[in-house]
């Protein structure tokens, strides 16, 4: 069983890296910097989750992390950067609505 996994590990990885390859050509972001990168794909509003995968990819690009690892840091360090660079470079902010005391359809 052991090798099993070891094996399914290996092809994973291997189909992981050659993605991350082909996705940061299709983007022509795979032979400049994180900084670079982020201001080129920021032009235009894009997704939380994309601009975190693009983060998690130049973070973890020279290391080797496991699967739980790599969750760990997509979800406690890349995409709360990406959700901190959209809200700065787009200049938004979220304000919580104020209460509606009465309405037409409302009633407290």
């Amino acid at each position: 069983m052991p090798t099993v996994t070891k094996h399914c590990n290996y092809y994973f990885y291997e189909l992981l890296i050659a993605y991350q390859q082909a996705a940061a050509q299709n983007h022509l972001i795979d032979n400049i910097n994180k900084q670079k990168a982020i201001e080129n794909l920021t032009i235009k509003p894009i997704s939380t989750d994309f601009l975190a995968r693009i983060i998690a990819y130049f973070d973890t690009k020279n290391e080797s992390l496991n699967y739980p690892q790599l969750v760990k840091f997509y979800r406690e360090t890349a995409y709360p950067e990406a959700e901190k660079i959209i809200q700065t470079k787009f200049k938004m902010s979220y304000t919580t609505p104020a209460t509606i005391k009465e309405s037409l359809f409302f009633e407290e």
